[in-house]
């Protein structure tokens, strides 16, 4: 790698591996390390490990790693289906180099690779960090996760990024499967916070015992300190719990008896529930003083019925996701599956979205989804009719791909220029431009 063109495929990879001059590992950053229970070793195991040793099908011969060691010359974009010990399989695409001393002699390796799942294996990106920046605090979203088409989802967006600058306690409310805990990071991310840690917490599981021994005495706030803390599921909190928190968030400190001293904490303190916040106060669910301590901002998300706007765009962000970590590639939604998910109420909002797309990318044999793809309960709310208006659509879509094209070409193809002439946010434009296929 002589000049920063050689290098600027190197972004696209998700892992990293280091080995010394035998081939043992001695350092990696992996986007899931869900991928080291696959393989059947704890991170401790794998450190030290011959990387040889880890997979049933991996010789001296064949591995990327130890032929750069031995020959000092690097091996790029290369592909390897991996066999573990226990059967595991997956496809590494790796780019490795040598180590060398100032000398010259090769003193290790170092590999970056990105890793494809067979569709059996798709449950293994269920908490996929895909935005390698924020790994290290916690977090696996950040706004652009956040599809905003409709006019509700804009504005949600837009005050995700006024309530991203301050540092008051935020109410998150939204039914279950709207994406409260996905707004909570995507916040997280654009505030001056963003480096520290952010830690979620399950409110039902918190007593007045656990917030002392796990919070207080096991120093988990302290680790934490300068980020922010999220309280989700705030409903469920027990009343016992209530107290002993809201001292914390008051006081701003806590006691560490193995110094002897205060603490000061300093957090962003975000809540989300499922239940309309005020019901929480005029049911006596939360004590007042420390609903209003919570309640200084307040961020409704819709459910996804009332956004259906969102769906289709929804639908492809979803597949595009599984086609960038799957053996498998999508291309392409048949208009009968984007209309019966159109027609459908989604009582489980968009975590029941997701799931039914990732039910469809199981069940597609071909780089197409088809309505007999989608799980039943869709299928039976595909109206027959829906073809008597495919005529004006396809009208409407075609003009709207010859309008967003020219527009895109008369700006040299630059993103914010060619939306603003659209009049659509960005975002908008990025979902047209891949409908489309026009970059």
């Amino acid at each position: 790698m002589n000049t920063l063109q050689d290098v600027k495929h190197l972004k696209d990879y998700d892992n990293t591996l280091i080995v010394d001059q035998h081939g043992q590992t001695l350092f990696f950053d992996m986007a899931d390390l869900q991928i080291l229970t696959n393989l059947g070793y704890t991170m401790d195991q794998f450190v030290g490990r011959n990387i040889t040793a880890v997979y049933d099908n991996l010789t001296l011969e064949d591995s990327t790693l130890i032929t750069v060691l031995k020959t000092g010359k690097p091996m790029e974009h290369v592909t390897q289906q991996l066999r573990a010990k226990n059967g595991f399989t997956y496809i590494s695409k790796n780019s490795t180099y040598p180590i060398l001393d100032t000398q010259g002699v090769v003193k290790g390796a170092i590999e970056f690779s990105k890793h494809y799942y067979e569709k059996q294996d798709i449950h293994v990106l269920k908490d996929y960090p895909q935005h390698k920046n924020y790994r290290k605090n916690n977090t696996i979203h950040t706004i652009e996760d956040v599809v905003a088409v409709s006019d509700q989802s804009i504005r949600v967006q837009e005050k995700m990024k006024k309530f991203a600058k301050t540092d008051s306690t935020l109410m998150i409310f939204g039914r279950t499967g709207t994406g409260k805990e996905l707004v909570a990071q995507a916040i997280h991310n654009m505030s001056n916070r963003s480096l520290s840690p952010y830690l979620s917490i399950n409110c039902s599981e918190l007593t007045e015992e656990k917030i002392q021994k796990q919070l207080i005495e096991e120093g988990v706030l302290e680790k934490i300190n300068g980020g922010t803390l999220f309280l989700d599921n705030l409903q469920a909190l027990p009343l016992e719990a209530q107290y002993p928190l809201l001292r914390i968030i008051e006081q701003q400190k806590i006691y560490n008896q193995q110094t002897d001293s205060f603490v000061h904490i300093d957090l962003r303190i975000m809540a989300a529930t499922n239940i309309p916040p005020m019901e929480l106060l005029t049911n006596g669910v939360i004590r007042e003083e420390l609903f209003y301590r919570l309640h200084i901002l307040e961020l409704t998300i819709p459910s996804l019925k009332e956004r259906k706007e969102d769906i289709e765009p929804l639908m492809y962000h979803f597949i595009h996701f599984f086609n960038a970590h799957m053996d498998v590639s999508i291309t392409q939604i048949q208009e009968d599956a984007i209309k019966a998910c159109q027609q459908y109420d989604w009582p489980g909002n968009v975590r029941e979205l997701k799931n039914a797309m990732e039910s469809a990318f199981h069940q597609a044999e071909g780089h197409e989804i088809t309505i007999d793809d989608l799980p039943d309960r869709l299928q039976a709310h595909h109206s027959v009719d829906m073809h008597e208006t495919y005529h004006l659509k396809d009208e409407v879509d075609q003009f709207e791909r010859m309008l967003v094209k020219k527009t895109f070409e008369q700006t040299g193809g630059k993103l914010a220029e060619s939306a603003r002439r659209l009049g659509i946010s960005k975002q908008l434009l990025k979902y047209k431009l891949a409908k489309y296929e026009l970059r």
